[in-house]
């Protein structure tokens, strides 16, 4: 008879509840001497139930904290370019104006078409969570992206294709329980085709029930 999968919380903050279970059954309820748990684990189950509400009340103040930084900055920059484009429009309907003023203040900006034999995608983020891992990558002007992966960096596969920043790789672990390296790279495309060079590779650790 095939075993059962064993369950554990995809959702952090249910975590330490599941956890705190664990340590009830196997304490009070004599589940442990039932099945010969080692002192070891009961020590470190212990631990856990204190450290982990730590390091989840950390990450929470930490992301706030990041949360509040990032809105007083978009705030000024905000503020920042409202004056700034008042006076450059206040130049501009100026009768004395001379377009080769705007452009020697920086007000006008030639945007060139990428070269599409060179345009190279660039990876900005790598974020890596119980479920998944997320790529932030730039769009700029392009069409999206191709994704490859590979589990020693030599041999490359498609992932997937993506035409919106982030991309989610959900895919479970070669082995449920035993962690993994995964190397990843990008290709931006045109018309579902591949087109100027690779990103940078970068890697992650991850363990994806």
């Amino acid at each position: 008879m095939a075993k059962k999968a064993i369950f554990f919380p995809s959702i952090i903050g249910n975590i330490t509840a599941y956890l705190q279970n664990i340590s009830a059954k196997l304490n009070a309820g004599g589940l442990a001497a039932k099945y010969s748990i080692a002192a070891a684990f009961l020590t470190k189950l212990s631990g856990w139930l204190t450290s982990l509400p730590a390091a989840i009340d950390k990450a929470f103040a930490d992301a706030q904290t990041a949360q509040q930084s990032t809105t007083a900055q978009n705030e000024l920059i905000a503020a920042i370019k409202t004056d700034v484009l008042r006076e450059l429009n206040h130049i501009q309907d100026e009768p004395n104006f001379d377009e080769a003023d705007m452009e020697a203040l920086g007000g006008r900006v030639i945007k060139e078409p990428p070269d599409l034999t060179t345009v190279k995608p660039r990876i900005t983020q790598v974020t890596v969570l119980m479920n998944m891992v997320i790529l932030d990558w730039v769009k700029g002007r392009m069409e999206g992206v191709i994704i490859y992966g590979s589990y020693d960096g030599n041999i490359w596969t498609e992932t997937g294709r993506d035409l919106k920043s982030p991309y989610e790789d959900t895919r479970s672990n070669k082995q449920p329980g035993v962690a993994e390296t995964r190397h990843y790279k990008m290709r931006y495309m045109k018309d579902d085709k591949a087109i100027g060079i690779e990103s940078d590779v970068v890697k992650a650790t991850v363990d994806i029930a």
